[in-house]
């Protein structure tokens, strides 16, 4: 035996090289890929993420930190800029959720720049965090161990978390927080600057004002049947019939009239229930009436009742949720009637006509209507992926549903689309009239203000209408002024007896759409005392919007460089 061993001492020794090259590669190949199973989900710096571990890395955290923001008010301001920074959606649609793919790209460069900047808070600061900003009594402001304890318990499993990755999670919020600073240092507010703000946000101003509606120039347009269809053409993709969900669910809310009539019960038994006094009578006497017992009047429950019964739904909630993740969400309707949830399906629905009640919004950082959490959810490849994170509604209902069909919005035709076509081809060739005719309105007025004539007469004489405003402050709303705010500003950069530039208008939100000029006829500043610490909070938040600002462009650099792929 050891001759042979001997005899072929130099195969073995090539054979071995080979075995150690070989899993040097499976482990090169391995880190490339990632671990876990499932679909890729999204690719950064050459590492694919499967479904599996992109639900450790990044979906559970991304939940953890929208559990632990509602735990208090300090909670969430600790945890929001660190979501928005991360987490909040490329295009910036203040009605998305986060988006856990953008998440998990940008906590991988955040984790990276920690390394290699050695910032790494320490056990001590993460506590800190949580006694201090996360877990608070909002009563008193101390460290809330019930609230922190509970969550540990029960909450934290179900995301199948430990505490070491929420302290971990914890760690980045703080280490973002520092990397802003260093990112951000040298950059602060003038003071000059910010006393110039205050002061121009107390001024008075008289002006007068005249607006180009879009609405005045929309009847003169009537474009052909050959000129909407090549504007179809041209915005083909804009034209998409409406997506469909079809979700079963269920609500959860106290019965606040049933608690109220058990605390009425409650109330006039305490008398009776509580223990009677001596009172027997002595021999001869003749016994006195006791005086009658008075209940106690509740005509409502108590704030701190309200708040016990909804975070007690909230728990029921969470039980389910738990029950249906142990049996990866087989079986939703039966374990929701067992757990006395009444469950509902609706019919295939659009975002615009979807039950009432998804039109509540949620609570939590970042503040969505249930039906666009319902209609940014998908059904994924197990029956778990398709349902639900327990969602707080309005003030006190709890959500979780089961997504059951998709059908996603296709791109019209020309015969489906025409109408809508033709009215935004209206809309866009009368809103740019409305520039034209506001560009030239206003030059010709300044040439006659020039030429020697008053501005009502050069309006007249174009037959402007003019709309004459004193003394409008900061916080005046004048009668039918859909948007105050943005005039004052206008007019307050303004020159008494000058005109200021075109102001347009295109505001989907409020439906304004126009454009408009002022003339400042008198601009002063009211007198009033600039307290210093006015002045200092205003400089604060300045300099940490230019350092949030600084953190924004330096996270979106690096988020570029690093190679974000998502099939």
């Amino acid at each position: 035996m050891l001759d042979n061993i001997r005899k072929y001492t130099g195969l073995m020794f090539v054979v071995l090289i080979l075995l150690f090259v070989g899993l040097v590669f499976m482990e090169s190949s391995a880190s490339r890929r990632g671990y876990g199973s499932g679909p890729v989900i999204v690719e950064v710096d050459g590492r694919s993420y499967p479904a599996e571990e992109f639900d450790r890395v990044s979906t559970n955290p991304l939940r953890l930190l929208n559990d632990l923001s509602s735990q208090s008010f300090q909670a969430r301001y600790a945890i929001a800029p660190y979501l928005y920074q991360l987490a909040a959606p490329l295009d910036g649609n203040p009605g998305q959720e986060f988006d856990p793919k953008q998440f998990l790209a940008n906590r991988l460069i955040l984790q990276k720049t920690a390394r290699s900047t050695g910032i790494h808070p320490s056990v001590a600061e993460v506590e800190k965090l949580i006694r201090e900003r996360i877990f608070v009594n909002q009563a008193d402001q101390t460290f809330n161990a019930e609230a922190y304890n509970k969550y540990i318990d029960k909450s934290l499993p179900r995301l199948g978390m430990s505490i070491k990755d929420m302290n971990d999670t914890l760690r980045e919020v703080l280490a973002l927080e520092r990397l802003q600073d260093i990112l951000g240092s040298g950059l602060a507010a003038s003071e000059t600057t910010v006393k110039e703000d205050i002061a121009d946000s107390q001024q008075e101003i008289t002006y007068k004002l005249i607006t180009f509606p879009a609405s005045k120039y929309e009847a003169d347009e009537m474009p052909t049947d050959e000129e909407v269809k090549t504007y179809w053409e041209e915005n083909q993709g804009r034209y998409l019939s409406d997506a469909k969900r079809r979700v079963t669910y269920v609500i959860a809310q106290p019965d606040f009239d049933a608690l109220l009539e058990d605390e009425k019960k409650k109330a006039a038994a305490a008398p009776a229930a509580a223990e009677s006094p001596n009172t027997e009578t002595p021999a001869g006497e003749t016994p006195a009436e006791a005086p009658a017992e008075t209940p106690a009047t509740i005509t409502e429950l108590t704030n701190a009742q309200r708040d016990a019964a909804i975070m007690a739904e909230g728990g029921r909630i969470d039980e389910l949720w738990e029950e249906l993740r142990q049996a990866d969400g087989e079986d939703f309707e039966g374990k929701a009637a067992k757990a006395g949830f009444e469950v509902k399906t609706t019919e295939l629905f659009t975002k615009e006509a979807c039950p009432p009640e998804f039109r509540v919004a949620t609570q939590g950082i970042r503040r969505s209507r249930a039906v666009d959490i319902i209609f940014d959810a998908t059904l994924g490849t197990k029956p778990m992926d398709a349902i639900s994170d327990a969602h707080r509604l309005g003030a006190d209902q709890w959500l979780i549903f089961r997504l059951d069909e998709i059908i996603e919005a296709k791109e019209l035709d020309y015969e489906a689309a025409k109408d809508e076509a033709r009215l935004d081809l209206v809309k866009e060739r009368s809103r740019a009239k409305m520039v034209e005719a506001a560009e030239a309105a206003r030059t010709a007025l300044l040439e006659a203000v020039t030429s020697g004539k008053t501005f009502e007469e050069a309006a007249a004489a174009q037959e402007l209408e003019v709309v004459s405003r004193d003394a409008v402050k900061r916080d005046t709303r004048p009668p039918g002024e859909p948007t105050p705010d943005e005039i004052f500003t206008l007019a307050s950069k303004v020159n008494p007896g000058e005109t200021s530039e075109i102001l347009t208008q295109n505001d989907e939100t409020r439906s304004v759409f126009r454009s408009l000029f002022v003339q400042v006829v008198k601009r002063e500043l009211v007198e009033t005392a600039l307290e210093a610490s006015v002045v200092s909070q205003r400089l604060n938040s300045m300099s940490n919007a230019y350092r949030q600002i600084a953190l924004q462009n330096w996270m979106s650099q690096e988020y570029h460089k690093a190679g974000v792929v998502i099939p």
